[in-house]
Order: C-alpha cells, then structure tokens, then sequence
C-alpha cells in the first residue's frame, strides 16, 4: 500500500533525523515561494484569510525562506506536521525501520512542496491547496501541482509491488491527483458517527482515526487493504456492510 495523508497548518521546527531526504520538487517549491515573497501582509490576509497578526508572521516566514537554509535546518515532514492527524502518529517515537517503513509507503501533500516523504526537510509555511491564492499562468494550485504529484507518484510506484493507494487525505487534498492516471488501485477511507439514527462525518474525530490508521499501518508493517478491516480506533470500527470494493468505512455508534 501507498499511504496519502493531508499536511497540517500546525507545524514545529528544531527536529532532526540523521535519515533525512531532500523534497523531490524543490525547483517548483522555490519558484512558488519566489511568488508568494512579493506579496505584503495584507495582500496574504486577503488571499489566505488569515488574522492581520498572522499574516504578519506568514510574511516574515516567506521573506526569509531559502531552499538552502531548509536542507541546514530543516525539520522531517512527519516530525514537522503537529496538527490532529499527526497528534495520533506517534512520529516521535518510531525506530529507524519504522521511518524507512513510512518513507516507503506514506506520501503527504503539501501545497508548498507538492508530495512530501515523511523524512523530506521542509521549513514552516502556511499555504492551502484550495485556498485563493493564484499562481503566475495557473487557475491555482491544483493547476500548479496535479501533473508535478502525478507524475512523482507514478515514479514512486514504478518497480515496487504497491497495487494499492490508501487515501486518507482530506477532499481538499486529494483534488490534487489524477486517479486514472496512477497505475494503482484507489481506496478511500471514511470514518463515521452515529447521530440521531444519521452517519456524520464528524471532522475533528475523523481526522485523528486517519491518523491512528496511518500509524497502525506502519507499525505493523501493513501491506495490504484488506488487513485495515481488523483496525480499531477508540469506538472506530470496520462496518462491511456499508464498505465497497473501493470505499472502507469505519463507523462510531457509541455516541447513538
């Protein structure tokens, strides 16, 4: 399996890892940011919808971003990421093999780098694939970064025995691919709760049982779709009859 997870704003720096990589896409990384220099903290509050105090910071974040100064003192991808996803990989804790495990079979997107190893170097930012702002020559950054993550995935696959891509990205993120493009079968994910005698997605509780899969996976060294129905999450569990040959979906009804 090939694991797809959405990046968070949240974020920390000051990590190391002695098996850290270098992003793949770092030439369209550094044109991008070249763009997003020229804007003042203004212009960032509006395109982002962001309070003026952090637009502020954004601004100075990009004011100061180098290609060079991420390879010195850049952070790994899965250490970076701190939002409520991430809070359910226990990153801090994995072995040398547990991260070579996710460099082989987890991928997260990033509207800044396009698709990120867990042990790529990435510096602070705040940017969103769905959000308002618009490239140089592109519709936005779906139309900046599709063919560049398509191509990086199929890469990716090429030579290895992966016949299945697990997404457990956000909807947001995952626009950002060309599934009949990638040589893999797709499957999606779903967690649910039962409200008054209705399945919700409920966000914050679905993004943590994404994250819970995510780390289940690469403990366990999971190779297979199939193994995911024996996964549990707090009151998450495999509901077949509500499941397809291309959709797992998990379900809470604890809460009734």
């Amino acid at each position: 399996m090939l694991l797809l997870l959405s990046p968070s704003k949240t974020q920390e720096s000051g990590y190391h890892h002695a098996l850290a990589t270098q992003p793949e896409m770092l030439d369209r990384t550094d044109a991008l940011a070249a763009q997003l220099k020229r804007l003042d903290a203004a212009e960032i509050g509006k395109v982002m919808k962001i309070s003026e105090q952090l637009a502020k910071k954004t601004r100075e974040r990009y004011s100061q971003f180098k290609i060079a100064a991420g390879m010195e003192s850049g952070s790994p991808a899965l250490l970076a990421f701190r939002g409520d996803v991430f809070s359910e990989i226990d990153a801090d804790g994995y072995s040398d093999d547990d991260f070579q495990f996710a460099q082989q079979h987890l991928r997260i997107f990033s509207a800044l780098y396009g698709i990120l190893r867990p042990l790529d170097l990435i510096q602070p930012y705040r940017l969103e694939m769905g959000g308002k702002f618009r490239p140089e020559e592109k519709r936005s950054l779906y139309d900046y970064w599709r063919d560049d993550i398509n191509m990086l995935l199929k890469r990716h696959l090429a030579g290895t025995k992966i016949t299945e891509i697990v997404n457990l990205a956000s909807n947001e993120y995952f626009k950002a691919v060309t599934p009949a493009e990638l040589p893999a079968s797709i499957i999606h994910v779903s967690f649910k709760q039962q409200r008054k005698g209705t399945l919700k997605t409920i966000a914050i509780h679905a993004k943590k049982a994404r994250g819970a899969m995510a780390n289940y996976i690469i403990r366990n060294r999971l190779q297979s779709s199939a193994e995911l129905k024996q996964f549990h999450y707090r009151d998450y569990r495999f509901a077949e009859e509500l499941s397809t040959a291309g959709e797992l979906v998990f379900v809470d009804r604890s809460t009734g």
